[in-house]
């Protein structure tokens, strides 16, 4: 049932973003009525899922990348800059690995 819902909202024309969006929050619904014994196991086991487009990044030019900091206030201006100009990953300048 739930491989045949996955299919119906990519029929209607759902992204394949908001499919799994869709599909992700289904899944921890279940998953903890299984950790709360309500439901013996989860049905959203195995289902596949429409695949992600793949996109080329837009990666700025060093004009689109000014441009930007100089309209962000502080410091949001420093956080861009350093993702810009010093090649980190995002991750890296908040803290996050």
């Amino acid at each position: 049932m739930i491989s045949e819902w996955v299919a119906s909202l990519h029929a209607r024309g759902f992204s394949a973003s908001r499919v799994r969006q869709s599909y992700r929050l289904l899944a921890q619904i279940m998953r903890a009525g299984v950790e709360n014994d309500l439901i013996g196991a989860s049905p959203c086991r195995g289902v596949r899922l429409p695949r992600m487009p793949e996109t080329e990044p837009h990666i700025l030019s060093e004009a689109e990348a000014d441009r930007l900091v100089s309209a962000l206030p502080p410091p949001r201006d420093l956080l861009v800059s350093l993702l810009a100009y010093g090649g980190l990953r995002i991750g890296l300048v908040v803290g996050a690995g």
